[in-house]
């Protein structure tokens, strides 16, 4: 599946390339911030994993931005979040996140996430 990262933090991407990448998926990454949206819209991945670091306000605004852009109407969303309290899961949820992996999380919490979102995304787009 083709998944992007948008990332505040390359040593994440190259965290998330190994894992993820040895499950057989092809990922892509940009840094959260300007042209990032337009990045998705060109690459068109399945499944986008937003992983903000300090840059909380952009990962939330690129959520909102996905889920409203019609060019990525199919692709699903997992918001990589590091404020666990309930304050902050839900404003990550209420961004449109389909799943938010708060810190600290097994990266088989990852892959089952992706894993959950890849049937889903296939079944939204009508191949699977």
């Amino acid at each position: 599946m083709k998944i992007a990262v948008a990332a505040a933090d390359r040593a994440v991407f190259e965290l998330l390339e190994q894992y993820l990448g040895q499950q057989g998926h092809e990922l892509t990454a940009t840094e959260i911030g300007p042209g990032a949206l337009e990045f998705l819209r060109t690459v068109r991945p399945r499944l986008a994993l937003l992983h903000p670091a300090g840059a909380v306000e952009d990962a939330l605004e690129l959520c909102r931005a996905v889920k409203s852009d019609l060019v990525l109407r199919d692709c699903r969303t997992i918001l990589i979040w590091a404020d666990a309290s309930p304050a902050g899961i839900i404003s990550a949820y209420s961004s449109g996140a389909d799943r938010v992996l708060a810190y600290p999380f097994r990266l088989s919490d990852l892959g089952a996430a992706v894993a959950a979102l890849a049937g889903s995304a296939g079944q939204r787009a009508g191949d699977g």
